[in-house]
């Protein structure tokens, strides 16, 4: 049975395909992905499988209701991996509150 965020996510895919715009859309998000040297395409070694990935479809609404834009993502499949076997280490840039607040202090007295 699908759920109502399949549904909805089939809708939105059937908005876009249609949209004249969308073709474009797509290859731009693929340009800024190389172009932001997100990924690089390599030879896959033996026994390793790649992380697949998939298309996420929004639709942006302006106040009134009316579609302003529709928004195509290509995201990784990250929950398909496994510690130990597909990655070794967890990287999270996240600063901590503390150094979040000393910045602001200063920040404030700098003004």
């Amino acid at each position: 049975m699908k759920s109502l965020c399949d549904i909805y996510e089939s809708c939105v895919f059937a908005l876009i395909i249609v949209e004249p715009t969308s073709y474009e859309e797509t290859q731009e998000e693929i340009t800024t992905i190389e172009k932001n040297g997100t990924w690089e395409l390599i030879d896959l070694p033996q026994k390793i499988k790649a992380i697949t990935v998939k298309w996420v479809y929004k639709v942006k609404y302006k106040l009134d209701g009316n579609v302003q834009k529709y928004k195509i993502k290509l995201v990784v499949k990250g929950y398909t991996q496994q510690q130990g076997i597909d990655y070794f280490e967890i990287f999270s840039p996240v600063a901590r509150f503390k150094t979040v607040c000393i910045v602001l202090i200063v920040a404030a007295q700098m003004k």
